[in-house]
């Protein structure tokens, strides 16, 4: 008789997925909290922020002026016509020249304010890529915690009645053996033996899923005998459908980071229509000339200057650059107006699911509860010899279909809250008690 228990079966099922020990955190805070600092989708979006934030340096270096050094030296032989007519030699000599230029930008069209204000609205948006990379995440790491809970439970409960099934199987055949019993019987509850076991092995192999996707989320496996029988708060799921909704447009962080790309489409437009703009400038330099152009010695030129260029006319660029900016600018806002409308969508069905799944939970709870009193009841007819025990077998595989049913329901619920907690963009760390650390900000 074969009969594990179920910390024997994790301790295997641990073993066969991944080959190697447990490293996992005790608590879901905590496994959470290293998952936030240390998947690789995490740092992708923190160096991205980190990328938006540079942009903004690189915007503010338009303010300052331009600093530019030019030079050369060499070699210099001029024969020119002139210096022919007058019977000089050809002039050759060694020449030097230096030129320090500063620049200072004084009107561009506004190019440069423009373009400060899309760098900015550049961070805000990198750093809402990152809360929603961060609460999906949260998510999936919640839904598989919850998944190896589930088939956990679900196997308990597959072995519980393959053991009942088989000492019944047991009991019949021993009837038989004495005489009393009916041979048809035994085969019956054999066959419903096996199907018994076929049910506990599909939970092992979805247990077995579960972990292989555990592993590629976290990056470890778990210590299945340390997980958390976790519950959602109450308090994250919002009094009604429509404070949902209206959380979600307010607090989604995929919504608000299409805003802020609206935004810089918004400067974009702005900065095309720039071009049409003259571009002045300040500009001063110091030149230091010796041996140029035929003339002999150290020449020294000061200079500060207003400098002004208009382009007028480019071919029709600047008007088509123009029209490709607007035409980016509604793109963006009809892409804001759909993920309004998609993330709404996702809310009423994330709703819907978490309040059908609390339902079947008190129906299937009643199911199992009046799934036990019919099996009692046969239990004490089957006792008294009116009832057969194929028949009391049948009545106990109610009840742990029923149990089955509810745990998948009880577990389908859980999820459900939590991925509406993440449908209205409020699944934050914070809201888990999360700990991260300032580096993974």
């Amino acid at each position: 008789m074969r009969n594990w228990s179920l910390a024997l079966f994790t301790g295997i099922a641990v073993s066969v997925a991944g080959g190697v020990a447990s490293v996992s955190a005790e608590t879901l805070q905590e496994e959470i909290s290293i998952l936030l600092i240390q998947h690789p989708d995490i740092r992708r979006a923190r160096n991205d922020a980190a990328a938006a934030g540079a942009r903004v340096d690189e915007a503010y270096g338009a303010f300052y002026p331009r600093l530019e050094l030019t030079g050369d030296t060499g070699y210099e032989r001029t024969d020119s016509p002139d210096r022919r007519a007058a019977g000089d030699d050809a002039f050759s000599m060694r020449r030097d020249k230096l030129t320090l230029t500063a620049t200072q930008n004084l009107f561009n069209g506004f190019r440069d304010e423009v373009g400060l204000n899309a760098a900015n609205s550049g961070v805000l948006e990198q750093k809402m890529a990152l809360k929603n990379t961060r609460q999906e995440l949260t998510f999936l790491g919640l839904n598989q915690y919850l998944e190896i809970l589930r088939n956990v439970r679900l196997i308990k409960v597959a072995q519980t009645t393959e053991k009942t099934i088989r000492t019944q199987l047991e009991l019949e055949d021993e009837r038989v053996q004495r005489g009393s019993g009916i041979a048809v019987d035994v085969l019956q509850a054999k066959s419903r033996l096996q199907v018994a076991k076929e049910q506990r092995v599909a939970f092992e192999g979805r247990l077995q899923e579960a972990l292989a996707r555990y592993n590629q989320l976290f990056g470890h496996m778990p210590d299945i005998a340390r997980l958390e029988d976790i519950r959602p708060k109450e308090s994250l799921i919002p009094e009604s459908l429509d404070s949902a909704v209206e959380q979600a447009r307010q607090f989604h962080p995929a919504l608000r980071q299409v805003r802020f790309q609206t935004d810089i489409a918004r400067e974009g437009r702005r900065i095309a229509k720039a071009e049409y703009y003259p571009t002045v400038d300040l500009v001063g330099a110091i030149d230091y000339q010796d041996n140029i152009s035929t003339t002999r010695g150290i020449q020294r030129d000061q200079s500060l200057l207003v400098r002004a260029r208009w382009e007028f006319f480019s071919g029709f660029r600047t008007r088509a650059r123009l029209e490709v900016a607007s035409r980016v600018l509604a793109s963006r806002k009809d892409t804001y107006n759909f993920a309004s409308r998609r993330i709404e969508e996702d809310v009423r069905v994330a709703w819907d699911q978490l309040m059908t799944g609390r339902r079947r939970v008190d129906l299937l709870q009643n199911a199992v509860n009046i799934a036990i009193e019919v099996f009692n009841a046969k239990k004490r007819l089957r006792e008294s010899g009116k009832e057969t025990a194929l028949n009391v077998l049948d009545a106990e595989r109610e009840v742990s279909d029923a149990r089955i049913k509810l745990i998948t329901a009880d577990y389908d619920a859980r999820i459900a809250s939590y991925l509406l907690t993440r449908r209205t963009g409020m699944l934050t760390p914070e809201v888990l008690g999360v700990e991260v650390a300032s580096s993974s900000q």
